[in-house]
């Protein structure tokens, strides 16, 4: 029984990756052609449009595209210009889909121009675009083996978009309390900082109920009795690294035991707390271990009501 357990792994496995595990184009690749697009014959297609298609007898001479897509594409392809209309600050996201292709295998392209080389975006059945502006773009419906051909449906459409915003200004903290970077003066809301450029001096396990043996920044802040303050750091979106911790000290001689606010719960890690007295506090952006990839990003959540003219932009921006 273990034997025909495995036998039959072994086709489950192999039969995945000849449909899900096609070889991609890799950066540097030769992009191998019998020639170059034809665009000639290229059918019109407007967003919104569900139209129906067969590459049966479709021209073969694109192999590749690059610089994403899969390793080769030697089935007939069949081209479709898609024409993007809107004002030149108009960003759109683009989806195709191709469907009721089965059992041959196709593939869908989105080129920037009659262009192999060009190509934007692909997938097995579908492909989305980042936000892409107005103007003419190319859909390639091809085959991924020599017999892969025939009839397919294929709907495109054109959604409004809005690019991320760009990453926040880099703000580098002190190495230590005693070159703490003060945030009232800075008046960032939000700000950047490479945790590799540090070492590790601090750590408050009372507040985070971990120590930390990685590097840390540190910035401070004047705080009135009562007033609040929040904060949150995080890694960008790519990934979980540096494992981060943020806390709030009074006297950076003794973090642990003066520590009025911190966290390593999660991502983002946060802190907000309402000032116990008057003076000046510092926060300390941690990394558990390491400092990773270092990218780090700090938010100021609830910037504090004083009126120290020097809080400026963040301090306006609630008011």
């Amino acid at each position: 029984m273990r034997t025909m357990l495995v036998v039959l792994l072994a086709l489950t496995l192999t039969a995945g990756l000849a449909v899900a595990d096609k070889p991609v184009f890799k950066k540097g690749d030769p992009v191998l052609s019998r020639g170059l697009l034809d665009c000639s014959g290229a059918i019109s297609i407007a967003c919104g449009d569900l139209v129906s298609g067969d590459t049966t007898g479709g021209s073969d001479v694109v192999d590749a595209y690059s610089p994403v897509g899969y390793s080769h594409e030697y089935g007939p392809e069949v081209v479709y210009e898609l024409v993007v209309t809107g004002g030149a600050e108009d960003l759109f996201e683009i989806t195709g889909t191709i469907s009721n292709f089965s059992p041959v295998d196709l593939d869908i392209y989105i080129l920037g121009s009659c262009e192999e080389t060009d190509a934007l975006a692909y997938g097995n059945t579908t492909f989305t675009t980042d936000c892409v502006g107005p103007g003419t773009y190319y859909v390639v419906v091809d085959g991924y083996n020599d017999d892969d051909f025939g009839p397919f449906d294929l709907e495109v459409t054109c959604e409004e978009c809005v690019p991320p915003p760009p990453p926040p200004s880099p703000l580098p903290g002190g190495e230590t309390c005693a070159e703490a970077v003060d945030l009232q003066a800075a008046g960032l809301q939000a700000f950047s900082l490479d945790m590799c450029n540090y070492v590790h001096d601090y750590s408050a396990a009372s507040c985070t109920y971990y120590s930390s043996s990685g590097p840390d920044a540190v910035y401070s802040i004047y705080l009135e009795e009562g007033e609040n303050f929040a904060a949150c750091a995080s890694p960008p979106d790519d990934g979980y690294s540096p494992d981060l911790q943020i806390y709030v000290v009074t006297d950076c001689a003794d973090a642990d035991g003066t520590c009025v606010a911190g966290d390593d719960g999660g991502n983002p890690e946060c802190v907000d707390f309402n000032a116990p007295a008057a003076g000046t506090y510092y926060l300390i952006i941690d990394t558990w271990l390491s400092c990773g990839n270092g990218t780090t990003y700090v938010t100021i959540g609830a910037p504090v009501g004083n009126e120290d003219s020097s809080w400026g932009a963040v301090k306006s921006l609630y008011r």
